[in-house]
C-alpha cells in the first residue's frame, strides 16, 4: 500500500491558488489534480480561528494522517488586523508567541516540516515598537529562515 504524504496549508489572506499548484506540478511531470488532492487547505478568518485550525491539525496528526508539511501563509496577517496599535502590542505578541510555540510543538512531536511566511516592513532610521515587533518574535522561534 502506497501512503500519500499530505500537506496542510493555512491561508490567512485568501491567496492559495490551485491553478498555481497545477502549474508547478506540471513542470515536474506530476498530475496537477493528484497534487491538489494531497493538499488540505483551510482559510483562517481571524487569529483565534488560525489557532483553532492548528489544534484541529494536531488532532488529525494524532489520527495518523500522513502530513509532512504545514504551511501558514501569512503568520502575522490576522494578528495585525485583530490587534492593532500600541495598546494591543503586548497581547498580540503573546498570542503570536503561543502560535509559534504550537507550530514548534507540532513540528517536533509529529516530525512535520513547518513553513511560514511573514510580512516584512523595511524602514531606514529608527523603528517604532510596532515595526520592531513584526519580525523579532518569529526570528527567535524559527531556526531556518529564507529571505525571498
Amino acid at each position: 500500500m502506497i501512503h500519500h504524504l499530505q500537506a496542510a496549508f493555512i491561508d490567512t489572506e485568501g491567496t492559495f491558488r490551485p491553478d498555481r499548484i497545477k502549474a508547478i506540478a506540471t513542470r515536474f511531470n506530476v498530475d496537477g489534480e493528484a497534487a491538489l488532492d494531497n493538499i488540505t487547505v483551510a482559510r483562517a478568518m481571524n487569529s483565534e480561528h488560525q489557532f483553532e485550525l492548528l489544534n484541529e491539525l494536531a488532532a488529525r496528526l494524532c489520527e495518523e494522517i500522513s502530513y509532512r508539511l504545514v504551511v501558514v501563509d501569512s503568520i502575522i496577517a490576522l494578528y495585525r488586523t485583530d490587534y492593532s496599535g500600541r495598546g494591543e502590542l503586548a497581547e498580540r505578541q503573546q498570542r503570536l508567541n503561543q502560535m509559534m510555540s504550537k507550530l514548534m510543538r507540532i513540528a517536533e512531536e509529529f516530525n512535520v516540516a513547518v513553513f511560514i511566511t511573514n510580512q516584512v516592513r523595511v524602514r531606514i532610521g529608527p523603528l517604532t515598537c510596532e515595526e520592531m515587533s513584526h519580525g523579532k518574535l518569529h526570528c527567535r522561534c524559527v531556526p531556518t529562515q529564507e529571505l525571498v
